[in-house]
């Protein structure tokens, strides 16, 4: 025998709210996965620039932030460093998608300007 005052007359407003809450919570990442998957990728976008130049024990360090705009991940990223006649390059495994890395290079002099940094090659894993 089913016992009075139970059954969808018995549910409390603020639990139906609750559950509604969660199914549009649910539908709307659905929905998201849904138009990410059909998506396109689009390739790695790289920009390099000069963030901060500061003395170190070896010499005048160079801090540059490569970023990636892309979807894609980046490997073996090689960003150049041109300042008067001097070149360095350095290496950065993996930039990932929409993030980006940060590297340092070391130079022996006191910069007279803002290096020119740019990504000089990279690959895709």
């Amino acid at each position: 025998m089913a016992r009075a005052g139970h059954g969808a007359a018995s549910i409390p407003p603020l639990e139906w709210g609750a559950a509604a809450i969660g199914a549009l919570l649910v539908l709307g990442m659905l929905i998201y996965l849904g138009v990410d998957a059909f998506r396109e990728d689009t390739p790695p976008d790289l920009v390099a620039q000069v963030m901060a130049i500061r003395p170190g024990s070896e010499g005048w360090v160079v801090e540059v932030r490569i970023e990636n705009r892309g979807d894609r991940t980046a490997a073996q990223v090689e960003v150049g460093l041109a300042e008067a006649d001097v070149r360095r390059t350095v290496t950065l495994e993996f930039v990932p998608g929409h993030s980006h890395r940060s590297a340092s290079i070391v130079l022996a002099t006191r910069p007279t300007r803002p290096p020119d940094v740019r990504v000089e090659s990279f690959r895709e894993p």
